[in-house]
């Protein structure tokens, strides 16, 4: 519920994933995003989840395995697939499931992974959603991250484009973490510094 940036980014992205390999799927959300979500994706008019699920739906899990986070009138046996990264999770209670559940510092890496894997690129906003669901999830790199999640945020940058200097106004204000790291030079691998 009210997923954070890490969660908003996986239902956007793994959709998008899904689709390119001839799935039929649509990125759903359950309350509203937090701040940093809603706010990236205004501000930088990116790909937008499409709200509730329908009652009746297959759903796949992402940033998310515990049935106590999930709306009431979803059925356990309606998940088909869970991708999370906290190891406290009760995932097994989902037996129509496939899980992936591993020790990364975002859900966000492992949906990146699953991109490279099946060697597609993931689309502009939806590389952008991801790096952003890592670098916040982990504090830049800092906390909780796995070499993994270092793999992904790399990857992840290179395929940026355009120029994100419109960040540096939010930056300032309210996620300094954050932002210096989806700061860059243009054409750079190097953030920019706090000065």
């Amino acid at each position: 519920r009210n997923p954070d940036l890490d969660g908003y980014s996986c239902a956007v992205a793994y959709a998008e994933l899904l689709c390119v390999q001839g799935n039929e799927a649509e990125a759903h959300v359950w309350g509203e995003p937090q701040l940093e979500a809603q706010w990236i994706v205004e501000t930088f008019d990116l790909l937008r989840a499409a709200g509730e699920v329908f009652w009746d739906d297959e759903v796949v899990l992402l940033d998310c395995s515990n049935p106590e986070d999930l709306p009431a009138p979803l059925k356990l046996d309606q998940v088909v697939e869970v991708i999370d990264h906290h190891l406290l999770n009760r995932g097994s209670l989902f037996v129509n499931a496939t899980l992936q559940i591993e020790p990364v510092g975002a859900a966000a890496t492992l949906v990146a992974e699953r991109f490279k894997q099946v060697g597609a690129d993931p689309s502009k906003g939806a590389a952008f959603l991801l790096l952003g669901g890592i670098l916040s999830n982990t504090d830049n790199l800092t906390k909780m991250t796995t070499p993994r999640d270092q793999e992904m945020a790399k990857w992840l940058r290179r395929l940026k484009k355009g120029d994100q200097s419109a960040f540096l106004p939010f930056y300032e204000k309210t996620a300094p973490g954050l932002m210096r790291f989806l700061l860059w030079k243009t054409g750079g691998d190097r953030p920019l510094s706090e000065d």
